[in-house]
């Protein structure tokens, strides 16, 4: 087995070295117009592909390996809503996480635009604003670190254990998932939902929580509510099987 993960990150980097060409590394732009690159806490943003990808082209990277909640990323942020992103022309180098690498596909793949372009994309927009935390200051530690609370606070496991599961008959309300959410990590957490005017229910596709510059869950009560909160609690919650 283990073979077998040497043999696949061989693969993948070979594959970028000689057919996308994007071996060497990059720089990433800043914002030029941003004030200041302070924040208070961090989202950590999980996604459901199997939903995204009933209102999205999903790329061939999405299969059924895919888990069924995985890593979007983890977003320094403010309450105000305004956080900062792009902070320091610091190079992307997908050398850096082959010892990853094979965490990396299963737990945080681009199922919109190819992996590599999206973990260059969370890097670049939000990791190098995190670098004044120690667990996150270089591009290594950035995505260990985010794969190990991933482990640690896993959002299908919490639903899970409230006996929120996929299914294709029942339906939930939203106050199941947020009190799934208070009674395993004592956390308000934030739901985002989508529907089609066909649709009589939403689709819950992303979850989000707060955890501060220690990396542990925080209530953010009622800050960028509105702003992270699209789910309608007057309509019922579909959780879409993958």
């Amino acid at each position: 087995m283990k073979h077998l993960g040497l043999v696949f990150i061989a693969f993948v980097l070979f594959y970028y070295v000689s057919v996308e060409g994007i071996w060497s590394p990059y720089l990433c732009e800043i914002d030029i117009n941003q004030t200041s690159p302070s924040f208070e806490y961090f989202m950590f943003v999980q996604q459901a592909p199997a939903a995204i990808c009933l209102f999205t082209q999903c790329n061939k990277e999405y299969n059924e390996n895919t888990k069924l909640w995985t890593i979007h990323g983890l977003w320094p942020s403010n309450p105000s809503n305004r956080y900062p992103e792009y902070c320091e022309p610091k190079p992307f180098d997908i050398s850096s996480l082959s010892s990853i690498l094979l965490d990396m596909e299963r737990y945080w793949p681009g199922f919109i635009k190819d992996s590599i372009s999206f973990w260059s994309h969370e890097w670049c927009k939000h990791g190098t604003c995190s670098s004044s935390v120690n667990l996150l200051n270089t591009q290594y530690k950035y995505f260990k670190t985010v794969l190990d609370m991933y482990e640690k606070y896993n959002y299908e496991t919490i639903l899970k254990n409230s006996g929120i599961v996929p299914s294709s008959t029942v339906e939930y309300d939203i106050h199941d998932f947020h009190q799934a959410f208070l009674s395993s990590i004592n956390v308000t957490a934030f739901f985002q939902c989508n529907k089609t005017t066909e649709m009589q229910y939403q689709i819950i596709y992303q979850i989000a929580v707060c955890f501060d510059k220690q990396l542990m869950p925080i209530s953010c009560g009622n800050m960028s509510a509105k702003e992270n909160n699209t789910c309608d609690e007057s309509h019922k919650v579909h959780y879409e099987i993958p």
